[in-house]
């Protein structure tokens, strides 16, 4: 859905036209990161009101070089991020070419899916008023930090697996069943 990406820096806010099908998102990090926000707000939309709480969808916005949020200057340093002052969330579209390139990562796309749910997980928190905790004891193990972390790797966990169920139209599921080596 387009109204719920947006384009910043030197991306080309015609980049998204070429992103219609799951084979599009399988070759192209931009629409795979498209698809997944999709999917990932779809999945809140549907389940938060199931405990009484309503999801406000958050835009992403995809950029390149560097783009301008609440939270500060968005550059390929920073890394994907939830800014909770603007709502939105922020990816660098070079962002997991820089993983591959840079660090060695060899992470398939249920990899980089992660991340994006995980961004969102941290929409979650600041909706239902833990993300603030993060800041109580910011650091060590056990501080508030890392547990707002892991909370929002449940949270993304939580919409793995609703994908690995969840069929289209042809009863194709948004994501294949997740084997061990997707979780290396």
């Amino acid at each position: 859905q387009a109204d719920q990406v947006a384009t910043g820096g030197q991306v080309d806010p015609n980049a998204f036209s070429q992103c219609k099908t799951g084979a599009d998102a399988n070759k192209n990090d931009v629409c795979l990161v498209i698809a997944t926000v999709n999917s990932v707000q779809d999945y809140w939309t549907k389940t938060l009101p199931k405990y009484r709480v309503s999801y406000q969808p958050a835009k992403t916005v995809i950029y390149q070089g560097q783009t301008q949020s609440r939270c500060g200057t968005a550059n390929a340093q920073v890394g994907p991020f939830y800014c909770p002052l603007d709502g939105k969330v922020y990816v660098d579209a070079s962002f997991f070419q820089e993983l591959r390139d840079r660090f060695g990562a060899n992470g398939g796309q249920l990899a980089k899916e992660y991340v994006i749910a995980h961004e969102y997980g941290h929409r979650i928190q600041d909706l239902l008023g833990l993300l603030n905790r993060a800041q109580q004891d910011p650091q060590g193990p056990n501080s508030g930090s890392v547990r707002t972390e892991l909370m929002a790797d449940c949270l993304a966990g939580t919409w793995v697996k609703h994908a690995t169920e969840t069929t289209d139209a042809n009863g194709t599921t948004l994501l294949k069943p997740i084997t061990q080596q997707d979780i290396q």
